[in-house]
């Protein structure tokens, strides 16, 4: 329970001091909304036997994406998930987006000894 609740506390807590830890924390949102939705669907579907492969595939990604969006974003790159299911997310406000460019991220880096 840790593993949902502790990404979106943090990003409830801290989106204001820093505007790219904002839009992370909006596609973490969404992933953790996609992946339960589908965790849900997945273990009914697990009755009728055929939700097993794709909850094993499911659990897996679980694991697998928040590895790779964690190196994108310590990259400076945002990493919307694959298979998100609200990709309309409001980016409006935040060209350097959609930028090639790295964010530097280094006026913004907390030490912590």
């Amino acid at each position: 329970m840790a593993g949902l609740a502790a990404p979106i506390v943090l990003w409830q807590l801290k989106k204001g001091e820093f505007p790219a830890l904002d839009q992370h924390g909006r596609v973490v949102a969404n992933w953790l909304a996609t992946e339960l939705v589908l965790l849900v669907v997945s273990s009914l579907l697990c009755f009728f036997v055929v939700g097993f492969l794709p909850l094993i595939i499911l659990l897996l990604l679980g694991v697998i994406f928040p590895i790779i969006g964690a190196v994108k974003a310590s990259r400076g790159e945002l990493w919307t998930y694959t298979l998100s299911i609200l990709k309309s997310l409001r980016f409006n406000n935040y060209p350097w987006i959609f930028s090639s460019k790295p964010l530097d991220f280094s006026e913004n880096i907390v030490i912590i000894q």
